[in-house]
């Protein structure tokens, strides 16, 4: 690898991210971090939320606001939304 940056114009579904990158590293002859690298996950463990502490009518209000991204990106609305 040259340590350049690598273009990577496809689209996957988030429900099958993981197994899309570990196939876009295999390209490039490398593999994923392990799951246990803090550098994986996306935010600190200061910036997490427990989603749990969200009420059901807080997350039905996401829904509604969020609600036309979800079916423009084919997304599968939560359980929250029906």
């Amino acid at each position: 690898l040259t340590g350049r940056p690598a273009r990577v114009n496809e689209v996957f579904k988030t429900e099958t991210a993981i197994k899309d990158w570990e196939n876009i590293v295999s390209r490039y002859g490398q593999t994923l971090p392990d799951d246990d690298d803090e550098n994986l996950n996306a935010r600190s463990i200061p910036r997490r939320f427990n989603p749990k502490l969200v009420s059901i009518v807080t997350k039905r209000r996401i829904c509604q606001i969020a609600a036309i991204d979800y079916c423009c990106l084919n997304f599968k609305l939560p359980m929250e939304c029906d």
